[in-house]
């Protein structure tokens, strides 16, 4: 093996987000407001993991808050799906983590590494496979305190090859 790998995967922008405000980083900003909370409202990721990858050893979502939000919470779930080139795209492994809070770690804007790594864990990873997540944040939640947008930056991926 060749030891650990790091590898970023910036989010897919969808219905309720925007993108920016420095759009040359791919960021995209989920609201608190009640109105969204009901609706629909996933962040998304697919990605292929090289070719050389022997495990998965973490999955970090990188996130901050968009103010001055120390030791606030952000509440959201993931779901996680994994299929090769012969299964359709319900046929794959599935995993996922039920909705809690994460605590930012840092303020005025500063970046937060919340391991979801435990909603990797119940899929098998080979060549040619795509992997894909969800992600949804629950604004109006009582355990969500940020009061305020938050902008996800990405997924860092750390493998062994």
């Amino acid at each position: 093996g060749g030891g650990n790998t790091q590898l970023f995967f910036p989010p897919t922008a969808t219905e309720n987000t925007s993108v920016g405000p420095i759009p040359i980083m791919g960021t995209i900003s989920r609201a608190s407001a009640l109105l969204l909370d009901a609706e629909n409202t996933w962040s998304y990721w697919s990605f292929q993991l090289p070719s050389n990858v022997a495990s998965v050893v973490s999955v970090h979502l990188v996130w901050a808050t968009v103010g001055n939000f120390a030791s606030k919470d952000m509440s959201f779930n993931i779901q996680v799906s994994q299929v090769n080139e012969d299964e359709s795209s319900e046929g794959g492994d599935t995993d996922s983590i039920a909705q809690a809070a994460y605590t930012s770690s840092s303020t005025n804007k500063g970046e937060t590494h919340s391991d979801i790594s435990a909603g990797f864990n119940g899929i098998t990873y080979a060549v040619g496979e795509t992997v894909g997540m969800g992600m949804k944040r629950f604004g109006a939640a009582a355990a969500d305190t940020v009061d305020g947008n938050v902008r996800i930056y990405g997924l860092q991926v750390i493998i062994t090859t």
